[in-house]
Formats: C-alpha cells, sequence, structure tokens
C-alpha cells in the first residue's frame, strides 16, 4: 500500500508541476500516458483501502490523485472527438488544397516509403523536415510532379525543402532565433483558393544543457510574424512541442492561429517506433480563413515521425437570408 501511495503521490505532482516554471517536455508531451497510469493508482488505491493503513493518508493520496486526473483531462480533451472542433469541417472536398508534413530523419535511408506515401495521397504541397543533400537526391523524381520548390538541404538536421504544385511568391529563407535553424516563409498562389501565406518551422528540440525557454523563442517569434498577416495563412512543422503545452498555446494566442486537431484527435506522430511514447509534435496551424476537408496521420516511412496528411478549403459565404 505504501509503495503504491508513494507513486501516486509522485505521478500527481508530476502532473501538477507543469504549472510551475518548472516545464519538462517530456512530462507535457506524455500527458495521456501519465493520466493512464494515474487511473491505474486509483484503482489500486481505492481497491487497497481494505488494507490497514492510515486513513487520512488513504483519503488524501486518493484527492490528489483525482486532482492529477482532473488537471491531465483539462489539458487533453480538446484533442479528444468529445471536445467541439476549433475550425468547421466541410465534406464537399471542392477546391481542396492538400498539405502534408514529413519529419523524415535524417539517418532514415528508407526514401521509397516517403515517395510511397506521396504517390499514395497526391499532396498538393510537401514540406519536409531534417532533409540533406542525401534526400534531396534519392526523391528527385517528385521534381517533376512538383516543378515549385524551395530546397535548403543541410546536414544539421536542420534541413527544410518545400515541394509544390502551385507557383510560390515571395520566397524567404529565415533564421529566427539561430542561424543553424532555418524557416521557410512564402506564399503559394493557389488557382482557386488565391494568395495563401505559408511557414515551415523546425525549430530545436530540448536537449540537455539548453534552456526551454529558448525553445520556445522560435515558436513565439513566428507566432508575431504569423500575427502581421490578414491574408489566409497555414504554418505547419515538427515544432517539438505537444499541443497542449504552454508554449504552443501561447503561440495560437498570439498569431491567432487555429489547430484542425481540437474535436478531431490528437493525430501523435512522434515516437513512430517506440508505441507507448507518442505524442503529437508535428502540427499543422491554420488562419480563420479556411475549413477542414480531412486531417490524417500517414503510415510510416522509416523515420521516427509519421507523416501528417491536412486538407483545407477556403470558408463557405453564408446563404443569403441566412441567420448570423
Amino acid at each position: 500500500m505504501q509503495i503504491v501511495i508513494a507513486i501516486g503521490i509522485i505521478l500527481s505532482t508530476l502532473a501538477w508541476v507543469t504549472k510551475t516554471n518548472w516545464r519538462k517536455w517530456y512530462i507535457q508531451g506524455l500527458r495521456a500516458q501519465l493520466l493512464t497510469v494515474c487511473y491505474i493508482l486509483l484503482f489500486l488505491t481505492v481497491l487497497l483501502w481494505t488494507l490497514e493503513g492510515n486513513i487520512l493518508l488513504k483519503i488524501l493520496c486518493t484527492l490528489y490523485l483525482l486532482s492529477a486526473i482532473c488537471y491531465c483531462l483539462h489539458n487533453i480533451f480538446p484533442f479528444t472527438k468529445l471536445a467541439r472542433p476549433e475550425v468547421p469541417t466541410n465534406n464537399s472536398n471542392t477546391q481542396e488544397m492538400l498539405l502534408m508534413s514529413a519529419n523524415v530523419r535524417m539517418s532514415n535511408q528508407d526514401y521509397g516509403k516517403l515517395l510511397d506515401r506521396i504517390e499514395e495521397v497526391d499532396p498538393d504541397i510537401v514540406l519536409l523536415t531534417e532533409i540533406d543533400q542525401s534526400w534531396t537526391d534519392a526523391i528527385q523524381k517528385i521534381e517533376s510532379r512538383y516543378t515549385h520548390r524551395i530546397l535548403l538541404p543541410r546536414d544539421n538536421t536542420y534541413g527544410m525543402s518545400l515541394y509544390s504544385k502551385f507557383p510560390l511568391a515571395e520566397k524567404l529563407i529565415k533564421f529566427l532565433v539561430d542561424e543553424e535553424v532555418a524557416s521557410i516563409h512564402c506564399t503559394i498562389v493557389h488557382p482557386d483558393l488565391g494568395h495563401v501565406k505559408f511557414m515551415g518551422l523546425h525549430p530545436r528540440p530540448p536537449q540537455p544543457g539548453r534552456r526551454e525557454e529558448d525553445k520556445d523563442l522560435e515558436l513565439i517569434q513566428a507566432a508575431a510574424l504569423a500575427a502581421e498577416h490578414l491574408d489566409p495563412m497555414i504554418v505547419t512543422g515538427d515544432l517539438n512541442d505537444v499541443a497542449w503545452s504552454p508554449a504552443t498555446l501561447h503561440f495560437k494566442t498570439i498569431s491567432k492561429l487555429k489547430d484542425p486537431r481540437v474535436g478531431r484527435g490528437f493525430f501523435s506522430t512522434y515516437n513512430a517506433l517506440l508505441p507507448a511514447f507518442r505524442m503529437p509534435i508535428d502540427h499543422f496551424f491554420i488562419s480563420k480563413h479556411f475549413e477542414v476537408t480531412k486531417i490524417k496521420r500517414l503510415e510510416k516511412i522509416g523515420s521516427d515521425h509519421f507523416p501528417i496528411l491536412l486538407g483545407v478549403t477556403l470558408q463557405r459565404e453564408p446563404e443569403i437570408g441566412s441567420e448570423s
């Protein structure tokens, strides 16, 4: 009983500690897994109530576990199908633009699986992160389909490439925080949707010896840039942060962009190699102009990330005479 109580206290404290400045990324990211373990511990605590022990300690531990469970549920509930979607759904598929985002993992050499996914879903826009020259050469065959490109292969795991079927205007490579970490900024000129601002990001992940605030800084700067635009806008990439973290929520507040996963599911993209430790860190954020036609986590490509696919269209005009 004492062991169960001790573990319950430790895990409940870890759940609540993210409310402080001690925000370890792995505690934030494994929120769903922590919730599951807390449920198990709560069940064991109640089951062991009949054993000898301090009744007050049992009550306090049970209440503490319940509080941690409620807090975890509060974090992840928006990403369940019980929540109201943040972005409307459009099932018409008319004037749809399909976007695919994937971290290929630079050391992964299973180039064929990525080509298979692209062939399978035929996206209009493809953002690839961790691209080096070997990857660029290996997938060169897609360039006949994606005639508009921004290629930035690098051997430091921060390479990035954008492939588009549509013309790209105002093409910029920016280094928002770190001279080794690039981001792509451009305008997609779509024949039906018009001009769509696009931003591709891949900030540094949390690392030993590096403050997590440094990781968050690129997100905040990107959010400030996004907030400057009034046109339709899409931001995507491996943001190395989960959808419910304070940094990501702050990004949404500043940028005024919306998360299409809200009300639709987790779509956990990492870690593809370790099912028990999966979390949603590859994101799409879109402006209020859009509706979602589809969102899907795609099959593995040999990377430690799953690709993710998003279909969008412009919001339908309200019918004349409809209620406001």
